[in-house]
């Protein structure tokens, strides 16, 4: 009958009438799906397991400590000991730019004063010549 369609069909179509030879699609001849079938081939026969049931779920006792104090002992310790430290440096800081800030002042209250003997030199030079600024 397929040599009765090829003779009727014009060559173009005949082409695509003729059956697939490709033997690499095994999975769709068998009518299995490849990726259940292989899967399980690779993985040794075991299958995977299914998800707990309500029943089976853990109770919120039996769970990991998630939250406990002994897991974060350490870490407080390190933070607290860490905001201490900051505590000092800034203090450090804090007594270091005061004494800057009090080098500065003192070095301005020269400069003043130096600028008020000049001034007051200057006016006694001043009053001796009568020359009004």
């Amino acid at each position: 009958m397929k040599k009765q369609q090829s003779l009727e069909c014009p060559p173009l179509l005949s082409q695509f009438l003729r059956p697939s030879v490709n033997t690499n699609m095994k999975c769709f001849e068998t009518g299995q799906s490849s990726t259940n079938e292989t899967l399980s081939v690779k993985r040794k026969g075991k299958k995977p397991m299914a998800p707990r049931k309500e029943s089976e779920l853990r109770d919120n006792k039996h769970k990991k400590h998630t939250s406990s104090k002994r897991r974060f002992e350490k870490t407080l310790k390190k933070q607290k000991s860490l905001e201490s430290k900051i505590e000092d440096l800034k203090k450090e800081m804090n007594h270091e730019e005061l004494q800057e800030y009090q080098e500065k002042l003192g070095r301005l209250e020269q400069n003043l004063a130096e600028i008020k003997m000049q001034f007051t030199l200057a006016k006694e030079i001043n009053d001796d010549n009568k020359i009004f600024l």
